[in-house]
């Protein structure tokens, strides 16, 4: 064999070495849509599980109707299992605030798309979700649906507080079918399921609430640092009297809370067991959701 023929055959053998490689180690390709791809890049973006690398991003597509984007991702040999019915997709992207930053390697390496297996049959296309599902309780939750007449700066992730203590988060927020209101899920983990009960009062803990009076002069009430910067939402149960209200009741959220709230002390049985009411007052009161969906 002539020797300039050498170098070619060598090239096309070292190609065909790294094709081989790539197809090896190449699982399934699947299809994730989201609303938003801020910051994704084709080829850099990876799927990861409990930090390690288990796919890339190899396309981004506009949907037709320019309402999301479709992002076509390849999974790695032995990821199958990802690609399953039940599991669940969601975007980790940096987030900076007084109490630190969440994930904060993404602001070296950019967002990345993070995965929650489940089971079922193999799946190929799937919606991604706004938030990272229950990311900040790390339990099992129950959902309840709370109404109020504007969204503020309410969002999927927003903590959820009682006496200050995160006992949930904010799971999504939509307009109510009837166009009237607007419909927040809220998620509580199944521990502190006990502190909610049908007399239970919700309310917006963000930003300052400040009363005048003649006598008294300014009142001023916040919320914690946390709350007041990213928004929240805290509650206060007067008492156990009753049962625990099941998962989707719907309340109300009040726009700020009341002094005769924040010094209600009653017991409250986590387990959901009921006491004899020892707070007294006038609660709105829970009742089944009437919300057509959830996000």
């Amino acid at each position: 064999m002539p020797l300039i023929w050498i170098v070619p055959l060598i090239s096309l053998l070292i190609g065909g070495y790294l094709v081989y490689h790539e197809l090896r180690d190449r699982g399934p390709r699947i299809t994730i849509r989201f609303t938003d791809a801020t910051g994704l890049v084709p080829g850099q973006t990876k799927v990861m599980y409990k930090g390690l690398p288990m796919g890339v991003v190899r396309e981004i597509v506009l949907l037709p109707e320019q309402t999301g984007v479709d992002l076509k991702v390849d999974l790695d040999r032995g990821a199958e299992t990802l690609a399953r019915t039940e599991s669940r997709f969601w975007i980790v992207r940096p987030k900076i605030g007084l109490s630190g930053i969440r994930a904060p390697e993404t602001l070296f390496t950019g967002p990345v798309i993070a995965v929650a297996p489940g089971g079922g049959g193999p799946k190929r296309e799937f919606v991604g979700l706004e938030a990272a599902p229950s990311e900040t309780l790390g339990e099992e939750t129950v959902s309840y649906v709370l109404r109020t007449a504007r969204r503020g700066s309410l969002e999927p992730g927003r903590p959820v507080t009682f006496r200050g203590i995160l006992v949930g988060e904010v799971e999504g927020v939509e307009l109510a079918p009837e166009a009237d209101s607007v419909l927040v899920r809220i998620a509580i983990g199944k521990s502190y399921a006990g502190l909610v009960r049908p007399g239970t009062v919700f309310w917006n803990a963000t930003g300052l609430d400040v009363n005048f009076s003649l006598f008294r002069g300014a009142t001023i009430r916040t919320g914690a640092v946390d709350e007041l910067l990213a928004g929240g939402i805290a509650f206060a149960t007067p008492d156990a009297s009753q049962a625990l209200p099941p998962a989707d009741t719907e309340f109300a959220l009040q726009e700020s809370v009341k002094d005769e709230w924040q010094a209600w002390a009653s017991v409250l049985p986590l387990d959901g067991t009921i006491t004899s009411g020892d707070a007294a007052a006038s609660t709105p009161s829970a009742r089944p959701s009437r919300s057509g969906g959830r996000k």
